[in-house]
């Protein structure tokens, strides 16, 4: 009996050991995603899910996106640190179907390994939820290459179309968003998908965006006799929706007249009368046509009308620039720059006109960036009132960071012009070293060490010294933006309509400079390409060329256009014509092919038909963007 007791007692030891490695097994272990850590495995929409990110940096700013059928909504993330784990608990919304987290650290986004830190959110049965899959792949296409995560086009779209199919039920959802973005990518895809999903519009009565997604599908469809009509129905039926709106804004802008805008204006107030965006629009437009006029009561009259503070500031930061540009009364310049300051130093505070797709941390820089463009059109003013002092105090406001090398160069000019030497130097020093001062900032900082005891060749030598180490860290700044992925190749034909197909130029390092006649930033660097040009045009080894695309209007009007511009500027460019995948088409094959998603953007190809190189937008600074080119073209080649 004492045996079988110690037996029956070994089994039940047995057993409850084997109960306890199978609940162990079943625990949650959570889930690794590269250096993040989410302590569960299938979050649902509802859960407190904690975090933890590995990061020895000293600081990590972090945000995360959650996804409604296809919306971004971003959250920041307050991780509070502990032995080098960030650690924090969010609250995951109700609504959720996908989660996107972004950590930064020394000014460079973690991109793990380029995948992101993207996830579905799970049913209880551990199954992705319905529209997870396709939020996700919203996301890829959309807002993760801003983070440095990335999948191929196909990609995103195929996550899409895969979560539409399994889950008809969230296709009207998805319509409009599906539609439009197959038509930038496909547009037989496009059309097909319109046509098929038509059918499900075609009875009771629709919605107000049942219509709008309706008149997406004729838009694609190019049934521009229907999107007429509905345009007209949906303005009728719905007098104080969205498209009635857009159409009072569009009366207003295409108005020739005053008049005519004005009118425009009373019918939305009598029909709709609620402040709005479009409302705003309107609002600026009148103001800047009274403005135009020379009627400066009028101009303010209607700008005080707009309701958007930041729309406010904006318009009288605008009217403010140009008036100190032509130094034409410049009292009424600085009263307005002065309001646009207050405007926006107020709604730092209040944070009234955050949306729901900026993070509070994000509307937060956005508006300091502003206050700063600001800041540097009232001290232009001052200074151009004779006020020196004012003048600098705003704009060390301005300068902030020194990160813009236009607004450092006004920053010293005012500092040298109240002869404040020793500031002279010590600013202007921090900005060449650093990579952003112009050629007028070195000049200052040479001429204010000679007005100390220090002689010309010794001012040379720590201006080299500083240029030295400001080369230094471009060159290292530059080798972390090589990239190695094969050119698309192109054929497209010059201003003189010779065809000119990246074949052709093989073996030589090519620079394709992606511009259009509308684009200010990129005619802002035409000065500075043009001595790049200069400089190269001796070398057979170096070709840089001026892709002209996202252009409007028919082959001869864009051709037209683009060599007006050129002609008129005297630039020695070899340009070439982009072209539409389709005549009327917003799509251009070249720059699609390229990825080209905004312009000025600059592509270095190797002499092995490799893209180096993808630099994207205009720093303002021509000197500096001579410099990188040459770097760019000398490490290709070494």
């Amino acid at each position: 009996m004492k045996i079988k007791t110690l037996s029956i007692l070994a089994s039940s030891v047995l057993i409850l050991a084997s109960c306890q490695e199978e609940k162990k097994e079943d625990k949650d272990q959570g889930k690794d995603m590269g250096q993040l850590h989410l302590a569960t495995e299938y979050p649902q929409a509802g859960d407190d899910l904690q975090i933890s990110y590995s990061n020895d940096a000293e600081s990590v700013d972090a945000h995360f996106y959650y996804m409604v059928n296809g919306k971004m909504y971003p959250q920041d993330l307050d991780l509070e640190d502990s032995s080098n784990l960030w650690q924090t608990t969010i609250k995951v919304p109700d609504s959720a179907q996908a989660l996107a987290f972004n950590f930064k650290s020394e000014d460079e986004y973690d991109n793990n390994d380029k995948k992101g830190y993207i996830l579905p959110l799970y049913n209880k049965d551990k199954k992705p939820v319905a529209g997870s899959n396709a939020s996700m792949g919203m996301y890829y296409a959309n807002l993760a290459p801003e983070f440095g995560a990335e999948i191929p086009a196909d990609s995103s779209l195929a996550l899409i179309d895969t979560d539409l199919k399994e889950n008809k039920g969230i296709q009207k959802d998805w319509d409009r968003m599906y539609v439009s973005m197959l038509a930038n990518s496909n547009e037989d895809k496009a059309k097909a998908y319109a046509k098929k999903r038509m059918t499900s519009y075609e009875k009771k009565e629709l919605t107000e965006d049942e219509n709008t997604t309706l008149l997406s599908f004729h838009q694609v469809l190019g049934n521009k006799s229907k999107v007429d009509s509905i345009s007209k129905l949906m303005a009728s039926k719905y007098p104080k929706g969205s498209a009635a709106k857009r159409t009072y804004a569009m009366r207003v802008y295409k108005a020739s007249s005053l008049e005519d805008k004005l009118n425009a204006l009373a019918d939305y107030n009598k029909n709709v009368g609620e402040d709005s965006f479009e409302k705003d629009f309107m609002l600026s437009n009148i103001a800047e046509e009274y403005f135009k006029k020379g009627d400066q009561e009028k101009f303010k009259k209607y700008t005080n009308q707009i309701s958007n503070s930041t729309q406010k500031a904006s318009s009288y930061n605008s009217v403010a620039w140009n008036m100190a540009e032509k130094e034409e009364n410049l009292d009424l310049a600085a009263e307005l720059s002065k309001k646009s300051l207050d405007l926006i130093n107020k709604e730092q505070k209040s944070f009234e006109g955050k949306t729901d797709f900026q993070t509070k941390k994000q509307y937060s820089k956005n508006l300091d960036r502003t206050y700063g463009m600001y800041a540097d059109t009232y001290a232009y003013i001052l200074f151009k009132q004779g006020n020196t002092e004012e003048a600098i105090k705003y704009q060390a406001q301005a300068v902030g960071e020194g990160n813009d090398a236009e607004l450092n160069e006004r920053y010293i000019e005012y500092l040298a012009s109240a002869e404040a030497n020793d500031k002279v130097i010590t600013e202007a020093e921090k900005f060449i070293a650093s990579n952003n001062a112009t050629q007028k900032v070195k000049e200052a900082y040479k001429a204010a060490l000679l007005n100390t005891d220090v002689d010309e060749a010794e001012a040379d030598k720590k201006l080299s010294s500083l240029e030295a180490k400001a080369d230094k860290l471009l060159m290292a700044n530059i080798k972390k933006e090589m990239i190695n992925k094969e050119a698309a190749s192109f054929n497209l034909k010059n201003l003189a309509g010779k065809e000119v197909s990246l074949e052709s130029l093989k073996g030589k390092t090519v620079v394709l400079d992606f511009w259009a006649t509308w684009c200010g930033p990129c005619k802002a660097s035409f000065p500075g390409m043009q001595k790049a040009v200069d400089k190269y045009k001796d070398n057979e080894n170096v070709e840089i060329l001026f892709v002209n695309t996202m252009e409007r209007g028919d082959e001869a009007t864009r051709t037209k256009g683009a060599k007006d511009f050129i002609t008129s500027k005297a630039y020695s460019f070899e340009v070439l014509m982009d072209t539409p995948v389709k005549e009327g088409s917003r799509k251009y094959s070249t720059s699609s092919s390229y990825g080209i998603t905004g312009i000025p953007t600059k592509i270095i190809i190797g002499p092995n038909g490799k893209i180096r190189f993808k630099k994207v937008g205009y720093s303002g600074n021509n000197e500096q963007m001579i410099k990188e080119i040459d770097m760019m073209i000398k490490l290709i080649n070494s």
